[in-house]
């Protein structure tokens, strides 16, 4: 939350009472994120944080495509606030999510003390995409220190020849290889140490594409 919003503070837990968690929001990578829904019932355990006002805008961007919604919400010590939350209220995505979100996602609800029933909402043995294990998107202030760390000419090739787009992401797989994949050009370009293998993380790619991508090689 800081590095989206630096003025989030955690406030209180808090419980949304009739609704439920779910993985059917489709995401720009090819899987699918976490959401709510109405259920009857349930509840869905989370924080609330205190943000303000002017930074409302940097939130919205960074939860993209999802609708914000007011809702009110029961805190640790039994008062009901109203709280902004987001959910994506479109049709439900197929996809399975990845095991660095799930994993994410659970270990949020640990850090901030959470019962253990949120964890189990959180993973409810989800089943995860097998096509990306270990592969973990990149940010974009973290890509040129991870470029930097590879060596080789393919790592500077990969930095000079390409130029990013709206579509352009970046993924990792560990500290041995980073591709970059731009959705737009259906290309991807990948820079990882000398010997180290590449070849799931550029499967990985292609299959996110859809088959479609094409492998640039770097610039001499």
């Amino acid at each position: 939350m800081h590095s989206r919003c630096p003025s989030a503070r955690a406030a209180t837990a808090a419980a949304l009472e009739g609704w439920s968690v779910l993985y059917d929001k489709p995401s720009l990578d090819g899987s699918s994120k976490l959401n709510i829904a109405e259920s009857a019932g349930s509840e869905v355990l989370g924080v609330v944080y205190e943000v303000a006002d002017d930074e409302r805008p940097l939130l919205d961007r960074a939860e993209h495509r999802y609708d914000p919604i007011d809702v009110s919400v029961t805190t640790e010590g039994g008062r009901v606030v109203g709280a902004l939350t987001y959910r994506w209220s479109g049709p439900a995505h197929g996809a399975l999510p990845y095991d660095w979100y799930v994993a994410t996602a659970q270990a949020g609800a640990a850090h901030h003390g959470l019962a253990e029933r949120c964890l189990s909402d959180l993973s409810s043995d989800v089943e995860v995409d097998p096509i990306a294990p270990g592969v973990r998107p990149v940010s974009e202030a973290d890509a040129a220190a991870l470029t930097d760390m590879l060596s080789g000419s393919a790592a500077g090739g990969w930095r000079q020849r390409h130029r990013r787009s709206a579509q352009t992401s970046y993924w990792r797989q560990g500290d041995s290889a980073v591709v970059m994949v731009d959705a737009a050009a259906c290309e991807i370009a990948v820079a990882a140490r000398p010997g180290a293998p590449a070849s799931e993380l550029i499967e990985w790619a292609q299959r996110r594409l859809g088959g479609r991508a094409k492998l640039v090689p770097p610039a001499s």
